[in-house]
């Protein structure tokens, strides 16, 4: 194998012979305790900085309630639409005729 080829394609690293080991090839990755206990209070820590950093963005939920005030939004009468004009007695005719439509009874005879 040509070497300055090799070479200027993978900088700092030498082709090895056909049958022959490299040096790093025969080094093998072991997981020791003390490289598995970094890596759980590594990841323990990135939990805990995530769970604070959460808990300050948290926005107060203080109601002031004030007593006897209904402080939602305004409510309007059934009647009070363009259907029926403010007429109260149109609305609950139009309410027992809704009804009377439904009940069984009265649809089979």
């Amino acid at each position: 194998m040509n070497n300055q080829w090799f070479g200027s394609l993978f900088p700092g690293v030498s082709p090895v012979a056909a049958g022959e080991e490299s040096l790093s090839a025969r080094k093998t990755y072991r997981v020791t305790p003390q490289r598995s206990l970094t890596k759980a209070i590594t990841v323990a820590a990135a939990v805990v900085t995530a769970l604070t950093l959460t808990a300050c963005g948290e926005r107060p939920q203080d109601i002031s309630y004030k007593q006897g005030v209904y402080q939602g939004k305004p409510d309007t009468r059934a009647w009070d639409n363009p259907p029926f004009k403010g007429d109260q007695k149109a609305w609950e005719l139009a309410l027992k005729d809704r009804a009377q439509t439904q009940n069984e009874y009265k649809r089979t005879n």
